[in-house]
């Protein structure tokens, strides 16, 4: 009984060393062969914002703030949502860790086959194709496709310039619904994150597709979203929301 056990606890051990804690996106350089698929997070992983509020840890705090206000959840999501939207679109971003582009670049330069793979939706694809290309990365140089692809998974699903919009559906579902859709199955995906969670979401889906998964959990931003300040993000929301009315506008000098 006792071997048993201990059988079971190795077993289970190297079931979860599928996920690994990594602090460089150089760390993807690892797992590189033929027929594997790179998967890169864009949100705190490839890009941030140059300032909180509207950041990845902003918009959770901003939901939970709306659904104490508002009776409607869903309603606080939607309202969330198109505030992260609209800030998304005038912030200007930094790359999260110097030379990821280049990395990135050297990759498609080998013809590995990588993708952008986030929960952003629809609604914000282009700006993020913009955001990325600001940065210098283009992930439709090695796409698996060239063209736009749409399909629905509970929300409306595009595929565009190298990119995989899941609209906050289970990243798994939506990857095992692409793949399906094109045709294909690599031998192994290997995708960078910094939220646990979606690495075991799409873990879960390649072992039903019998694909061999490994996850990078990415810590180099924790520290800073660690430091996520409230007061400091809440100060700059309403500085973006602020706009004068005709009489304010009309009191300034020219």
């Amino acid at each position: 009984m006792k071997n048993l056990f201990l059988f079971l606890c190795l077993a289970m051990g190297s079931l979860r060393a599928s996920v690994i804690e990594v602090s460089s996106i150089q760390s993807m350089n690892e797992y590189k062969e033929d027929g594997v698929l790179f998967l890169y997070d864009i949100d705190n992983t490839l890009i941030k914002l140059a300032q909180m509020a509207g950041s990845d840890q902003w918009f959770y705090h901003r939901l939970q703030t709306l659904v104490k206000e508002m009776d409607c959840k869903q309603e606080a999501l939607d309202k969330a949502l198109a505030e992260w939207t609209s800030i998304q679109y005038i912030s200007k971003i930094y790359e999260v860790e110097e030379g990821s582009s280049e990395i990135i670049k050297a990759q498609q330069g080998e013809g590995i086959t990588l993708i952008g793979f986030t929960t952003r939706g629809m609604a914000l694809s282009r700006a993020t194709t913009r955001q990325l290309n600001s940065i210098g990365i283009d992930f439709s140089h090695t796409a698996p496709t060239k063209d736009d692809l749409f399909f629905k998974n509970t929300q409306s699903i595009i595929f565009r310039q190298g990119v995989l919009f899941t609209a906050g559906t289970h990243k798994g579902n939506t990857l095992c619904t692409f793949l399906e859709k094109l045709n294909i199955k690599p031998s192994k995906i290997v995708f960078i994150n910094d939220k646990e969670t979606h690495l075991r979401q799409v873990e879960e889906s390649c072992k039903e597709m019998g694909i061999a998964f490994i996850g990078l959990r990415y810590n180099y931003l924790d520290e800073e979203v660690a430091g996520f300040n409230p007061k400091i993000a809440d100060k700059q929301f309403e500085r973006f929301c602020k706009i004068m009315s005709d009489d304010e506008a009309a009191a300034l000098k020219d």
